[in-house]
């Protein structure tokens, strides 16, 4: 894909997008959930994963903005379904390298804190997409994975800030934690 989209004519560049498009696959090609399924849904924004999870008995969605920036597609959907939607408005694991974070009116939490908190005994898949925090939310993933062993959609893309540290390690460091561990 690099070499076509960088020394390709545009004819080749169209051809390639339009054969991939349909047959990219997605955490939603491989998450199985049922009726009983719990889900902790980290990083909500927008919340268009919300659709996936339709057939979850219930999601924690944990994001400082709660359900404000559902789009409106988003928000009609859920009051079809009968997955009961829980808002945890706080930032995850963000103190770390997110300022934005220390003058924000939320506060920040951790997972371990919100399955105490919210009491919660069983979980079926952990979705994460919090903006780079994943790589202080590993250690974390992997005692819960011990316990309740549950299906991962952990975003591994997001820059490193670190200083003099090659920017995609997360690409390595935090499958390879997990697996490792696991």
């Amino acid at each position: 894909n690099y070499k076509v989209n960088i020394f390709g004519n545009a004819e080749n560049n169209w051809r390639n997008y339009f054969r991939h498009i349909a047959d990219n696959v997605q955490y939603s090609d491989y998450i199985k959930l049922d009726k009983n399924s719990v889900v902790i849904n980290c990083g909500v924004d927008w919340g268009s994963e919300l659709c996936l999870f339709k057939d979850a008995k219930k999601v924690y969605n944990i994001d400082p903005s709660g359900s404000k920036r559902l789009s409106e597609f988003t928000k009609e959907f859920i009051k079809k379904i009968k997955t009961e939607q829980i808002y945890i408005n706080k930032f995850l694991y963000s103190s770390y390298d997110f300022p934005e974070s220390k003058n924000s009116e939320y506060s920040s939490t951790t997972l371990p804190e919100v399955i105490s908190e919210y009491k919660i005994n069983k979980i079926d898949l952990i979705k994460s997409d919090v903006e780079g925090a994943e790589r202080y939310m590993s250690e974390d993933l992997i005692k819960i994975c011990e316990k309740f062993r549950p299906q991962l959609a952990i975003s591994i893309y997001h820059t490193n800030y670190e200083k003099d540290k090659f920017k995609l390690t997360d690409l390595v460091d935090i499958p390879l934690k997990i697996i490792k561990n696991l």
